[in-house]
């Protein structure tokens, strides 16, 4: 049976174990000895000095100190108690045995001596007491005893026997009981003959090898200790050894293993995605259909109800989609084929796009939609205007669905110069008033699938995806996003993001010199939205006076002239158009007066029809566009549009009527939408139902533009492509995708066979439009 990497490392895991317990098992039992061979030296150390000092004692013993004696038993005992510790060394323990017999016998012995030489000594008064004669002879006596003593000879002995012999009868006659002639030659024949034993026993003492061998056991000792020294980093090293393999073992395994999972996750992952795309693809063609038709019906004759109704249904439509892309886009970011672009875009055009979206929603709720945008904020920065519109446009969403009343503030700043020199912090938030969120909300609040309550999603509605989506989108462009919120008061968003101003990018017009010096009476009754435009009116130059109460502008306007008046729609008590009749019946009425409004403009434009002198701004207003209406005004060229108003109606203007465009499609309802579409720009246009049809009509004939499908049957619209790129370059025949495939890596392959460009299905008529303008002049 061939073995598996996974088995192959679960026996090296094995053996490294088994060597981690082996080596542990040594490591313990090498502690162990190296602990006995410590105190086996420590004994071997004590008990040498201890033998030293009995040697010492015992060569002071032939002294007179009596207490010589005492001490050497107490060192013996000493000894004894060390010796006795010393189990494994035999040979110290015999030796130790032999010295001390020797020791105790010549302590004996030298005491005995001792007690004689006193009694010799003793008698040397009794002689003193004696005749001349006595006295002289045991002078004599006791004079070679010292010498003797002093130094023992066989000689001095003999000597001292022949005296003793010569004159024991003579001494033996003496009648004294002091003196006990027998029992002093007792004594001298002792000392005589017991002298050279007692010095005899002592240089065996001296010669016994019992300190040899302590000697030689404690370096035996220290050589073992030192060997188990090495043993025991020999073991540590090994255990360290064992481990580290265990460890690099595992992780290697593991490392396998994660990788293996990495990639059948991303196999998934490229499933799923490839799934969702061809979901995607399928669920955008028929709704292509749906939001195509509901715009050609809104573009017919209907009466009210006919109009809700369809706006309602393109209003579902469009809901649908923006799940679609939500799900679509967290696909694309997951298998890693979202594409951050890095280009320059304007950023009040992205603010007012987000205004023209918006704003409906919020004025059908009665919310207050306030831009507070930094007044020195380039037109022109450099990053992703899809993905941070994206961004801007979910949070914005999510504020308008989550707040009942109130107000939504979106902040835009541009932060100073980072320590590059070249980047800066694009910084925007989106603060309203709605429901909140609790601390358990907010911890959850950018998990994907999730919203804050259960009941949330029913009340609310969506996927739970468009934050997950926005934090991810923000990280990915390098920055982040983060939440404070209090349960029933409402929540604030924020984001940061690195992006870089444009070359030769301008700033807004802060002081234009038509509006220097000239006043403005600006009534607003809500604080926040009467703030910020008291800021931008500010910023261009003119001179405010802010009311909240329209009773106080009338009488401002009384007691004041102001070239300007900047009236609010709704005001508590009266609307715009009351508080505008009113101060026309004063003297000092202002010369120009602009009402303000979310709200319906055609509707009120339409009432304000016959006030001459008066203008409309819808809200939120933007400092870009105030100051474009007021130098209007002044210029005598009021256009209260926005930009973005003014780029979606200069398409058609470019437009060639004489051009030809040939729609590859092969499904009928697309037909008829795109045929519709085109034709009311005036356009002819021609169908070909499959790539083999559309080579056919442009041999017949020449276009200037082919809107080319991708999925059709006979042949497709990569083939068709790649064939007409072989006679007709990019330039000589423009061919723009018109599909429901809207993957990165899609839209790239078309790109790369020769397409100009791409537009995804469904499509608006703006943007149908603006692909026409560029390729049909």
């Amino acid at each position: 049976m061939k073995a598996t990497p996974k088995s192959i490392s679960y026996l090296l895991e094995a053996g490294c174990f088994t060597l981690f317990l082996i080596s542990s098992i040594c490591l313990i039992e090498d502690f162990r000895r190296k602990k006995n061979a410590d105190q086996n030296i420590e004994t071997l150390e004590q008990l040498r000095e201890t033998i030293s000092d009995i040697r010492v004692e015992t060569l002071l013993a032939s002294f007179a100190d009596t207490l010589h004696y005492d001490k050497n038993a107490q060192l013996q005992l000493k000894a004894d108690g060390l010796v006795s510790k010393l189990r494994t060394m035999p040979a110290v323990q015999q030796q130790h045995l032999d010295f001390g017999k020797n020791i105790s016998h010549y302590m004996q012995l030298e005491t005995m001596l001792k007690t004689s030489h006193r009694f010799i000594a003793n008698s040397q008064l009794v002689f003193s007491k004696s005749s001349e004669s006595l006295r002289e002879m045991g002078e004599r006596l006791l004079a070679e005893m010292l010498s003797f003593k002093n130094h023992p000879s066989q000689d001095k002995s003999q000597k001292i026997r022949d005296l003793v012999d010569a004159n024991y009868t003579e001494f033996e006659s003496v009648e004294s009981p002091e003196l006990q002639w027998k029992m002093l030659v007792t004594h001298i024949n002792f000392v005589l003959d017991s002298t050279n034993t007692a010095y005899e026993k002592l240089v065996e003492i001296q010669q016994l090898p019992l300190s040899q061998t302590i000697s030689q056991q404690l370096s035996q000792s220290h050589k073992t200790r030192l060997n188990l020294e090495r043993s025991i980093n020999l073991n540590i090293m090994l255990i360290l050894l064992s481990l580290f393999a265990l460890l690099v073992i595992v992780l290697v395994r593991q490392s396998i293993q994660l990788k293996l999972r990495t990639t059948q996750a991303q196999a998934a992952t490229e499933v799923k995605a490839q799934f969702l795309a061809n979901m995607s693809h399928e669920i955008r063609t028929p709704m292509n259909g749906i939001i195509g038709l509901t715009d050609l019906c809104l573009a017919t004759e209907l009466d009210e109800v006919q109009r809700d109704y369809l706006d309602n249904l393109k209003f579902s439509a469009k809901s649908l989609m923006t799940i679609i892309n939500d799900i679509l886009d967290f696909s694309k970011i997951e298998s890693q084929k979202l594409h951050i672009e890095n280009t320059d875009f304007n950023i009040y055009e992205l603010i007012s796009s987000l205004k023209m979206m918006l704003g409906k929603n919020g004025s059908d709720k009665g919310l207050e939609l306030i831009f507070d945008i930094q007044e020195d904020m380039p037109k022109n920065i450099q990053g992703d205007p899809v993905r941070i519109g994206q961004i801007l446009l979910n949070l914005t969403s999510n504020a308008v669905k989550f707040t009942e009343r109130g107000h939504i503030v979106v902040t835009v700043k541009l932060s100073d110069l980072c320590q590059d020199d070249q980047s800066r912090l694009l910084f925007f938030s989106v603060k309203d008033t709605g429901i909140g969120l609790s601390e358990e909300q907010q911890g959850q609040l950018f998990q994907r699938f999730n919203q804050a309550e259960v009941s949330t999603t029913r009340k609310y509605g969506g996927t739970g995806l468009g934050l997950a989506i926005c934090k991810l989108l923000s990280e990915l462009m390098g920055g982040n996003i983060e939440v404070k919120s209090t349960l029933g008061e409402g929540s604030t968003f924020s984001v940061k993001i690195p992006v870089k101003v444009a070359e030769g990018s301008d700033y807004v017009q802060q002081t234009p010199d038509c509006l220097n010096a000239k006043t403005v009476l600006l009534v607003e009754d809500h604080p926040i939205s009467r703030q910020v435009l008291e800021r931008m009116l500010g910023v261009l130059g003119l001179s405010v006076t802010s009311i909240a109460c329209p009773d106080k502008a009338l009488e401002h306007a009384k007691q004041q002239d102001y070239d300007f008046a900047l009236l609010d729609w709704q005001l508590p008590g009266m609307n715009g158009l009351a508080l505008y009749n009113q101060i026309k019946e004063i003297a000092h009425c202002p010369e120009h007066v602009i009402f303000c409004s979310a709200f319906n403009n055609l509707y009120l434009q339409e009432q304000l029809q016959d006030c001459e002198g008066t203008f409309f701004l819808n809200k939120p207003v933007t400092l870009i566009e105030l100051e474009k209406l007021l130098v209007g005004i002044l210029n005598e060229t009021p256009d209260s549009q926005t930009e973005q108003e003014q780029t979606e109606e200069t398409p058609q203007s470019t437009m060639t009527k004489e051009c030809r465009v040939l729609l590859v499609e092969d499904n009928e309802i697309n037909q008829m939408i795109a045929c519709d579409m085109i034709g009311r720009s005036g356009i002819s246009v021609d169908v070909a139902e499959n790539g083999q049809e559309a080579l056919d009509k442009v041999e017949e004939q020449g276009y200037n533009l082919i809107l080319m499908d991708i999925q059709m049957p006979i042949m497709d619209g990569i083939e068709a492509t790649k064939k007409l790129r072989e006679k007709y370059d990019a330039e000589q025949l423009p061919i723009v995708a018109l599909t429901a495939n809207v993957m990165l890596s899609d839209i790239e392959s078309y790109r790369a066979i020769g397409m100009n460009a791409h537009l995804g299905k469904p499509f608006e008529k703006a943007l149908l439009e603006k692909v026409l303008a560029t390729y049909c002049h």
